[in-house]
């Protein structure tokens, strides 16, 4: 039984557009807690379904210790998330029904701790809703 067969596994910012669009590529980076990432597994298809994924990242600990996480396996090739700052490596498996599992694939994402200018835009954005939702209340 040969494992499943896909495209890739990978991170990227969420945003309002569909990655792939014209002027909508992945984004790699972000703001550590503000920004969101998607990790999605597209496009694997096997003979042997329903198709099961695992999912896990590896980061580095505040004393400096490598630490790794797993899930576990689900039908879902898809999970969302919002990290510390640091360099995160994503990693997924691929299982089809008969046992058979793909190589372990990685992607890794960039996330600094300041957002600079785009955080003061994020706050300011933060404000006006906050303002809107307490106008709606009065």
């Amino acid at each position: 039984n040969d494992p499943p067969r896909g495209d890739m596994c990978e991170s990227c910012l969420v945003r309002n557009c569909q990655v792939g669009t014209p002027g909508c590529d992945c984004i790699k980076t972000g703001v550590a807690v503000v920004d969101q990432f998607s990790f999605e597994c597209k496009n694997w298809a096997d003979e042997d379904d329903p198709l099961d994924f695992r999912i896990g990242f590896e980061y580095t600990s505040s004393v400096g210790e490598v630490e790794t996480v797993w899930f576990q396996w689900s039908r879902l090739p898809l999970f969302y998330h919002r990290s510390p700052s640091g360099t995160l490596r994503f990693m997924a498996q691929v299982r089809d029904s008969a046992g058979a599992v793909s190589p372990i694939m990685e992607d890794f994402v960039t996330v600094t701790a300041s957002g600079g200018a785009r955080r003061s835009l994020v706050g300011a954005e933060m404000r006006r809703l906050s303002s809107f939702q307490s106008a709606q209340l009065s």
